[in-house]
């Protein structure tokens, strides 16, 4: 059975699970205490990417907890211009646009700091250019899953009320 091989892991040694893995990330969340989870969408052409939505969404869950749920796409199914453009909008893909989502602006200084970022990861060392020409743009692009809608929708009726 295949264990977690890191010692500054949360948990070193422990079996690869998916128990194991809700366990940990309910943990960090509980130690987080966050207000506002972002991780990546369910509907990421990329299988890690679609797991990791839903075992976020579990845990989240498990916790009974209501954080503002943002979720980020990778993989659409469409190829990106790979070519640089960070002063482009990162939209979300035509047949998605019907859903929700929020843009974060980045400055200059920002998107600097991202493709450093991205360069630090080894796996993804071959691709850096690639990625930096997909992904550092002008903005940040987020999917408002509906809970958020809601729970903002909500907070706003009550701020009125006041």
């Amino acid at each position: 059975e295949r264990s977690v091989p890191y010692s500054d892991a949360m948990s070193p040694g422990l079996a690869y699970s998916l128990e194991n893995v809700v366990a940990d990330l309910k943990r960090v969340i509980s130690i987080a205490d966050p207000t506002t989870v972002i991780a990546p969408v369910p509907f990421d052409q990329h299988a890690d990417h679609a797991a990791t939505a839903d075992i976020t969404d579990l845990a989240i869950e498990e916790l009974q907890i209501r954080p503002t749920r943002l979720g980020y796409l990778v993989h659409s199914g469409r190829m990106k211009a790979l070519v640089n453009t960070p002063s482009r909008a990162l939209l979300p893909p035509t047949r998605l646009k019907a859903f929700s989502w929020a843009t974060y602006p980045l400055s200059p200084r920002v998107q600097e700091l991202k493709t450093n970022v991205l360069m630090t990861y080894k796996s993804q060392k071959p691709y850096v250019f690639l990625l930096r020409n997909a992904f550092v743009r002008k903005n940040e692009l987020f999917f408002v899953y509906p809970i958020a809608e809601e729970a903002a929708a909500e907070r706003s009726r009550l701020l009125v009320v006041r």
